[in-house]
């Protein structure tokens, strides 16, 4: 097994703006086609989150349960592991992604934070699923 290479925070950090940059543009154009106009803009509530909450688990836990990767890690060379190297399932993947909501509701500080000061380089979702991210290819079994 080669050395395992940590992913640049440099790269992580654009691989989560790309991430959530599709996640975002997918929830407007949904609010947009099928949401309530307000004064504010479009609203959407109760049963019409459902399909919003249904692309997030497909995009971020799905995806990267089956590749390793988003699109955005995937546009950046870096892929997710467990912390043994092994490949990560869509287990991990939900583990490491529940906990995402602390770093967008303190604009990524923890994130940045726990990957600056943590030896394997892990957000509080890392830490939480026993997951890393790597550069890819330095992932390979």
């Amino acid at each position: 097994m080669k050395n395992r290479k940590k992913a640049n925070i440099s790269n992580r950090i654009f691989a989560t703006i790309i991430d959530y940059s599709i996640f975002t543009l997918v929830f407007f154009l949904y609010a947009v086609c099928f949401g309530e106009e307000t004064i504010e803009g479009h609203k959407i509530t109760g049963l019409m989150l459902i399909p919003i909450v249904i692309f997030w688990f497909c995009y971020f836990v799905i995806i990267e349960g089956f590749y390793q990767a988003t699109l955005g890690h995937q546009l950046l060379n870096i892929t997710v592991r467990q912390d043994n190297n092994k490949s990560i399932d869509i287990g991990h993947s939900f583990k490491r992604r529940i906990l995402d909501l602390i770093d967008l509701l303190f604009l990524g500080i923890p994130a940045l934070i726990a990957i600056s000061t943590t030896e394997k380089k892990q957000r509080l979702g890392d830490m939480y699923a026993k997951t890393i991210v790597l550069e890819e290819e330095y992932a390979d079994e």
